[in-house]
């Protein structure tokens, strides 16, 4: 993932040894995340179409075995898919397909990554503050009350009650 701001080359090359060998070892969710690297390569070539067929790939590997979790990345990776081609609907539509898969997998891990991607689509994109906060105060219920990953989410939180007025609200974040 790393070359695929530096060097296609290498990146291409990675992703097809990190491919094959998650496939030795029938590792699916490093499958996944694999064809998740490899499409990046394909983006940086403006070959979307080929980034999005290995998207589906994961998808697909996800359905076959059955794997929440391989569905959920697949999902969550189409997602950011659509958030960059400015397509609102099917970008909400696959982060919560991934949410849902996620969840069903009792994955805090994953499932933390959609709350606060979904609350910062919210947030920068769509400019809907409640919403916003709901996926964000949805992240900080997954973690201890005194946890270093809830740093950033309070103050994205301050950030966004200061946005509405609500200063009372804003400080008790900060």
């Amino acid at each position: 993932k790393d070359y695929a701001l530096h060097s296609n080359k290498k990146n291409f090359e990675f992703n097809q040894k990190a491919i094959e060998l998650a496939k030795n070892l029938n590792k699916s969710m490093a499958i996944a995340e694999a064809y998740g690297n490899y499409g990046y390569y394909y983006e940086r070539k403006n070959d979307t179409l080929k980034q999005l067929e290995l998207l589906d790939k994961i998808i697909e590997l996800g359905n076959k075995e059955k794997n929440n979790d391989v569905l959920g990345k697949g999902y969550y990776e189409k997602g950011f898919y659509y958030w960059g081609r400015s397509s609102q609907t099917k970008t909400i539509q696959n982060f919560l397909k991934a949410e849902e898969f996620f969840t069903k997998s009792k994955n805090k891990k994953y499932l933390s990554e959609v709350f606060i991607q979904l609350g910062y689509y919210y947030q920068e994109d769509i400019r809907d503050y409640n919403k916003a906060l709901g996926y964000y105060k949805k992240y900080t219920d997954l973690f201890d009350e005194n946890s270093f990953a809830l740093v950033t989410t309070y103050d994205l939180m301050a950030e966004l009650y200061g946005k509405q007025n609500k200063y009372e609200k804003s400080l008790e974040y900060y």
